[in-house]
């Protein structure tokens, strides 16, 4: 969060989560003026979203056809965690992803939202989509 606040992220980056909890995300708005939909990423545990070449495509390519795409970080641990290791980080993560989709509908109402999850994060996606009535 300090590199967003001195600026030497890229401009896509934004911080969501109250004061006592902030997080990063990355976001592109839909480039068309009604939206197809939203998109909203959850990495792979320990990927950082500024270096996950998927949602770099993503967040691209996608805005152009009309859909805004979001993705939220995850808890990162010590890179020497083992994976087994982030069970630990499942309701923070959870709960990310919970305010990714509130930022989504702040920012329009998307008549259709996928929630993606990579590796490991497929199951909180799921979950997500569940608790959003998206499944």
């Amino acid at each position: 969060l300090a590199r967003l606040e001195a600026k030497t992220l890229p401009a896509d980056f934004i911080k969501l989560g109250g004061d006592d909890k902030p997080f990063l995300a990355r976001y592109a708005a839909s480039a068309k003026p009604e939206a197809r939909g939203a998109v909203l990423f959850l990495p792979a545990p320990g990927r950082f979203i500024g270096d996950d070449p998927v949602i770099a495509a993503a967040l691209d390519l996608l805005p152009a056809g009309g859909w805004s795409v979001l993705a939220v970080q995850t808890p990162l641990l010590a890179a020497t965690a083992p994976l087994a290791d982030y069970a630990a980080t499942d309701a923070e993560a959870l709960a990310r992803a919970k305010a990714g989709l509130e930022h989504l509908a702040k920012q329009q109402t998307p008549p259709a939202v996928v929630v993606v999850g990579q590796a490991r994060s497929v199951a909180l996606a799921l979950a997500a989509a569940k608790e959003a009535g998206q499944v």
